[in-house]
This record gives structure tokens, C-alpha cells and sequence, in this order.
């Protein structure tokens, strides 16, 4: 191993660190994290290995170290240090911001294309709603037709769009008669990515719920909630049991030889409304 590959090429920082490492080890054979913790001036003889292994995030100060040490150069240091920023983002919307601002690099972009196209299959609602779409028989090709058959209808160029994405991630392709019909191939994404782009396709999906409560008839829309206490250790449980009943249903009514005339996006949500009341007294103050 004598080089890694172009940092630009890596969409998790801490992968880039490791790769670096394992570079400087087959070099020289007793090059250590330890040095390396030495020469970035960590005071932690561990800090470089428990940052590469996800145990720590890096502060704004100790980015700056990393990049001396990694004698980055001015472009691949601002890469770097955004590539960071993005990876430990806590919340959707700075995770968001920090990729976009990671697209700016015509690199990365290069790099990245497919991944692009399958961060755009979650990052737009109706390009999964399309692709169910398609199995309807009374499905055209026509991106008129397909714009007026959502709810709410998008515009002709963004079923056109849908449709090149679709088509490019072979999630559809055509028939013998030319007709446009799913396919069984899965999304795969980076961890980082995926995690990202499922957070905005939930996000716009309970943005289409609150809207299906002012616009769509009641008999055509179920809108129900149950709120409850439980034990924190059954959650996984809990979390199990939705699981099961999200693959029962897609058994029952989404199995082979189903008529199909309109797609619904059913939501689960499952989250916390209070602290944990059973933590010491210590604990819960200090929460």
C-alpha cells in the first residue's frame, strides 16, 4: 500500500483516517497512534484511534491539527474539515446543509454520481410514490399523465426527472411493448447518505399527512394516534412488533396478483414525549 485514495473520493472522514494510518503503518512499520496522537498535540495518547473508531468527534481546534498533520492542501482542507462537519451533524436540517455544501466540490461530485441520483430517490416524495405508480395497470409513460395522477400533482418536469432517476437506478425499466415496470432492485447508499436522505423523505411524508387532513375526504384517509406509557426496556419490543406489522400488511395487500389502483403512504412514528421518570433524582436534574 503505498497511497490512499483522493479525499474527495470519501464521504465519511473517519474512513479517510483509518485509510491514512493504515498507509503510515506499511510505511513504517513502528509508526503508532500514539505518534500520531503526539504529532497532532493531543494530549490523549489514544485520541486519534478513538476519533477514527467513532468513540470521539473532533472540536473545531483539534480539525485544524488533523490537517497539519495530514498535510492536507487548501481545497482538501476545507473538504476536510466540511466532510467532518457533515459526518457529526447532529440534526436533518445541518446534515443537509453540510451536503450541499460538500456537492460544491466538482471532485466529490465526480465521485459521487450514482450516490447522488440515490440520494435524490429519498430526498423527493413522489419519485418513490411514481415508482409504485408504475404497477398499476392503467400506468403511462406520459409525464402529463403521471403529474396528474398524484396527489398532490408536481409539474411535468419533475415526473421527468422522477422518471430519469427511476430509470437510471434500474428500480423501472420497459417491457417488450415499450410500457414502463418495476423491478426488484434495492436502494443502497452510504450509511451517512442513506441516513440523511431517509430522515428529508419521512420529513416531506409527514408534511403530506398534516395535508391530508385539510385536503383529502375522510373515507379516503385514516389519521389515528395512541399515546401510551410503556417500560423503556420492552421499546425493542415494541419497535419489533411495528416491524412485524409493516411486513404483514405489505404481505397481505401488496403480494402478487393484487389490483392495484392507488397508491397510499401509511407513517409510523414511534418517539419519547417525556424524559425517563424512573432515573435518579441526580440523573433526571442533570438531564
Amino acid at each position: 500500500m503505498d497511497s490512499i485514495r483522493p479525499i474527495f473520493e470519501y464521504d465519511d472522514f473517519r474512513k479517510y483516517l483509518k485509510d491514512f494510518y493504515a498507509l503510515k503503518k506499511a510505511l513504517k512499520e513502528n509508526f503508532s497512534f500514539r505518534m500520531l496522537s503526539r504529532l497532532a498535540g493531543f494530549s490523549s495518547p489514544n485520541f486519534f484511534k478513538l476519533v477514527a473508531d467513532g468513540k470521539r468527534n473532533l472540536s473545531s481546534e483539534s480539525i485544524q491539527r488533523l490537517i497539519k498533520v495530514l498535510k492536507l492542501k487548501k481545497r482538501e482542507a476545507v473538504f476536510f474539515e466540511t466532510l467532518v462537519l457533515f459526518n457529526q451533524a447532529k440534526s436533518a436540517q445541518e446534515k443537509s446543509r453540510y451536503f450541499e455544501s460538500l456537492q460544491r466540490f466538482k471532485s466529490y461530485r465526480a465521485a459521487h454520481q450514482l450516490q447522488d441520483e440515490q440520494m435524490s430517490y429519498y430526498s423527493h416524495w413522489y419519485i418513490v410514490a411514481i415508482r409504485e405508480l408504475v404497477q398499476c395497470p392503467q400506468f403511462q409513460n406520459s409525464p402529463e399523465w403521471i403529474a396528474r395522477a398524484l396527489t398532490p400533482a408536481i409539474s411535468t418536469k419533475q415526473a421527468e426527472g422522477a422518471m430519469r432517476v427511476l430509470e437510471s437506478l434500474q428500480l423501472i425499466k420497459k417491457n417488450k411493448s415499450g410500457k414502463f415496470v418495476s423491478t426488484d432492485k434495492v436502494v443502497a447508499t452510504s450509511r451517512e447518505v442513506h441516513s440523511l436522505a431517509v430522515s428529508q423523505f419521512h420529513s416531506q411524508m409527514m408534511d403530506r399527512a398534516t395535508e391530508a387532513m385539510q385536503n383529502i375526504p375522510a373515507h379516503l384517509r385514516d389519521l389515528t394516534s395512541v399515546t401510551l406509557a410503556v417500560e423503556e426496556s420492552k421499546l425493542e419490543s415494541l419497535k419489533q412488533r411495528i416491524s412485524e406489522m409493516r411486513k404483514e400488511l405489505l404481505a397481505r395487500f401488496d403480494a402478487e396478483g393484487t389490483k392495484r389502483e392507488r397508491v397510499y403512504q401509511m407513517n409510523f412514528q414511534l418517539f419519547p414525549l417525556s424524559e425517563n421518570i424512573n432515573l435518579s433524582h441526580r440523573e433526571f436534574e442533570g438531564k
